[in-house]
């Protein structure tokens, strides 16, 4: 089995602190430095079967992301970049381990913009070649991505590197959309004396549990930002109060 490898450039556009990116690593019907065309679904099979691992530059021996998510879009996809809308890509939804030094470091390197680039590392299970002359991978085993200094293709686009803050953001917005319309359906019910159908009271019985059991992990992400003692709480004080006499100073 030969693995070969191809890179992209890719640009950062969002800031984090819990290591999530996402990405396009890999774009269709371009042909990049080495001659190569990758085809809608070439990815298709493989994905199917098992997602790819994020490591260091190819080094298998040095993991540094698990794959969240992985899948192929079609030109014209919304969730492209514009520079991309018409060639279309893999997208990755990535994690970094930030428990491990690699992981934290390799993600504030591309959140700080000094990595830049994306390598994958596949198998060709199917080719053709076209009448320009490049190879067109038609299908293929995808084994991991891997953030790199160089690379053969400048089209690629990093979509985002989130943390907690900027998914706390967004699950927010998306929460009081829900609400709004929530109260909108609501409202006009009422006015118009219309009940709801039983598969409707089903699904607000389970958003009801779900909201619910986010709100439990609302509050355990609140208690675990207080003091878990008086003593710690007078630790905590003092420490404020340090700081506050040094900026002084």
């Amino acid at each position: 089995m030969k693995i070969e490898r191809k890179t992209f450039e890719f640009q950062a556009k969002a800031e984090g602190d819990s290591g999530v990116i996402e990405a396009i690593v890999s774009v269709f019907n371009n042909v990049d430095s080495y001659g190569d065309r990758v085809k809608y679904g070439f990815f298709d099979d493989s994905l199917k079967t098992k997602l790819p691992k994020g490591v260091w530059a190819h080094d298998w021996k040095t993991p540094v992301a698990k794959t969240l998510e992985a899948r192929e879009l079609m030109p014209g996809d919304a969730m492209l970049p514009d520079s991309l809308k018409d060639l279309g890509g893999l997208y990755i939804r990535g994690q970094f381990n930030m428990n491990t030094q690699r992981g934290r470091e390799t993600y504030s390197d591309i959140k700080e913009g000094i990595i830049d680039e994306f390598s994958i590392g596949y198998s060709v299970v199917e080719e053709t070649f076209a009448q320009d002359g490049a190879r067109e991978l038609v299908k293929g085993k995808l084994y991991e991505w891997s953030p790199v200094l160089f690379g053969a293709n400048s089209q690629t686009a990093l979509i985002s590197a989130k943390g907690l803050n900027d998914d706390l953001q967004d699950v927010g917005a998306d929460v009081g959309r829900i609400i709004t319309r929530l109260n909108e359906r609501a409202e006009i019910r009422q006015k118009e004396g219309r009940t709801l159908s039983s598969a409707n009271v089903a699904r607000l019985t389970e958003l009801m549990d779900t909201l619910t059991a986010a709100v439990g992990n609302i509050k355990m992400l609140i208690d675990a930002a207080q003091p878990v003692s008086a003593k710690a709480a007078m630790e905590m004080e003092a420490l404020r109060a340090l700081v506050n006499k040094r900026k002084k100073s």
